[in-house]
Order: structure tokens, then C-alpha cells, then sequence
């Protein structure tokens, strides 16, 4: 649905039904609208404005999932959330010059040992993954090789992060409360 046959389907009237599903939708989601300093008072006459935010956030998600879906350095880790979680937990260990342990990330991907194992492997066999000593942290004992993600994947990484970043962006300052903003950047 675009905007404008929104607009076109309010000038027409909605049944009561959509009256009262966007009543609804717009009632429950005031809070996630305040939290990044939209409108979190929309009304029923707001609709057209508050369904284009929903529209921009399905678009934001649907270029960040071509985005990383594509990419040649993020494609194998966006395939399931697993994968995913796998890649943000090992880059964030990496950043912070951490171990990057077996039992934590098969904790905060709910996985097997084996699931994670396959997966540690398949990104060490393509290049995405590198054995490398965590730079802050000290290796006692030798049979525990820690990962950290390609150069390439780290770029990777960054760059959609930050093409995420911007988009998200745009969308609060074209529809947000900009002394809100400013008010909360001071903080």
C-alpha cells in the first residue's frame, strides 16, 4: 500500500474495522514513536502520517536486508538469526579485545555446540572468520583459538551499520521533534 492510496482510502472512508485497527496500532505504538522522538500522541486524523512512518520502517528494513543479503562479506551471516547473532557477538568481542568463547556464543545463540561449530567453521573455510589473538586479552590456555571477523567483514560490517544508521536517521529528523532531540543530545 503507498501513501497515496492511503490518503486516497481516508478521503473514501474506512470501514469501521480499519477505523478501529488503526486506532489500535496507533494507540499501541505511541510509545515506540516517543522513544525515537516522533509524534507518540497520533490520532485518528494523523493516520496518513503515522502509517507513512510504518511505511519508511518496512522500507529501511526491506533495503537492510538487500543490503546484507547481497553483500559478499555479510550474505552467509544474514541467511538465519543465528548467523547473525554469531557475526555481531564475534565483532563486538573483537572491538572490545575480548576471548570469543564457544559456551558464549552457544548461549546467546540458543545453538547446539555442533551448530555453532558448523557455522564457525563454514566462516573460517570463506575467509569471513581469521584466527587471531584477542588484542587486550590474554590467551591461558592453548587450546582455545579465538576468531575475530576478516578485515573485509569488518568493513562490511561497519558500512551497513552505518547505511542503517543513516536511514534511521533520516526518518527522525524528517518526522521527529527536533527540540526533543536537541534536548536529549545535551543529556
Amino acid at each position: 500500500m503507498t501513501i497515496d492510496n492511503l490518503k486516497k482510502g481516508m478521503e473514501q472512508g474506512y470501514t469501521e474495522l480499519e477505523v478501529q485497527r488503526y486506532k489500535t496500532i496507533i494507540k499501541s505504538s505511541s510509545k515506540a514513536f516517543g522513544s525515537i522522538f516522533l509524534n507518540s500522541n497520533y490520532k485518528l486524523k494523523d493516520t496518513s502520517e503515522a502509517m507513512e512512518v510504518c511505511a519508511i520502517f518496512a522500507s529501511i528494513q526491506r533495503e537492510q536486508s538487500e543490503y546484507a543479503s547481497s553483500n559478499k562479506f555479510l550474505s552467509f551471516f544474514y541467511q538465519n538469526s543465528n548467523k547473525w547473532l554469531l557475526l555481531n557477538h564475534v565483532f563486538f568481542k573483537n572491538v572490545i579485545g575480548s576471548i570469543t568463547y564457544k559456551e558464549s556464543l552457544i548461549k546467546v545463540m540458543n545453538a547446539s555446540s555442533k551448530t555453532v561449530h558448523s557455522y564457525i567453521t563454514e566462516a573460517l573455510k570463506r575467509g569471513l572468520f581469521i584466527n587471531m589473538a584477542p588484542s587486550l586479552e590474554i590467551l591461558k590456555d592453548n587450546k582455545i583459538v579465538n576468531i575475530r571477523p576478516s578485515t573485509d567483514v569488518s568493513i562490511a560490517f561497519i558500512e551497513f551499520n552505518s547505511f542503517v544508521a543513516k536511514k534511521n536517521f533520516d526518518l527522525i529528523i524528517k518526522f521527529g521533534d527536533i527540540k526533543k532531540i536537541q534536548s536529549s543530545l545535551k543529556k
